[in-house]
């Protein structure tokens, strides 16, 4: 991740899968990882509550 952000100047990675998250959660990276599972949860909660 640290050459992915040094040479491809990203900003952050969504892992592949939604066990992965739960395997980062404790641990420091040099860039956010995004949670799709949270992310698409919380659209979901969003959605419901706007109706």
């Amino acid at each position: 991740m640290e050459r992915m952000k040094k040479e491809e100047q990203i900003e952050a990675v969504i892992p592949d899968c939604t066990e992965l998250p739960l395997l980062f959660e404790k641990c420091a990276t040099p860039i956010p990882l995004l949670n799709t599972m949270e992310i698409h949860i919380e659209a979901l909660i969003d959605a419901i509550m706007e109706k």
